[in-house]
C-alpha cells in the first residue's frame, strides 16, 4: 500500500502542480496534447523513481527463503532498507529505477493527454 501510494502521490500531485507552475494555467484549464504528454511522461517518471527503494524492498521480503529454526536475513520493512542501504548502498535501492521509468513514463503521457483530450470533448 506504501508503494502505491508513493506512486499515486508523485503522479496526480505533479501533473497538476507542473501545470501550474510550468504553464500558469490552473488545473481545469485546457493544453495542448504535446504539453500534455510531455508533463505526463515527466509526471508518470516521478513515481517509479521516488518509490523505487520501496519496491525494492518489496521485492526482497517477499523473495526471502525463511528456514525454521533460523533468523530470516530480513524481518520487516524497516529493518530491510537499512541493512540494504548499509550493506550494498543507496544505489542497489535505486536498481531498476530506469527500466521502470521506460516502461511506466511514456503510457502515463498518452493517459494524461487521453484524459485532457476527453475533458476538453466533454465540455
Amino acid at each position: 500500500m506504501l508503494r502505491q501510494g508513493i506512486n499515486q502521490l508523485f503522479l496526480f500531485g505533479s501533473y497538476d502542480m507542473m501545470k501550474k507552475l510550468l504553464l500558469g494555467v490552473e488545473r481545469d484549464t485546457p493544453i495542448s496534447p504535446h504539453q500534455s504528454l510531455l508533463l505526463g511522461i515527466v509526471a508518470g517518471a516521478l513515481g517509479p523513481f521516488f518509490n523505487n527503494p520501496v519496491d525494492v524492498v518489496k521485492t526482497r521480503l517477499m523473495a526471502q527463503l525463511v528456514v525454521e529454526g533460523e533468523k530470516p536475513k530480513y524481518t520487516g520493512a524497516a529493518q530491510c532498507m537499512v541493512r540494504i542501504f548499509r550493506e550494498e548502498g543507496a544505489r542497489t535501492l535505486m536498481k531498476g529505477t530506469m527500466m521502470r521509468i521506460a516502461r511506466v513514463a511514456p503510457g502515463m503521457g498518452i493517459t494524461f493527454t487521453t484524459v485532457e483530450k476527453v475533458t476538453q470533448w466533454l465540455g
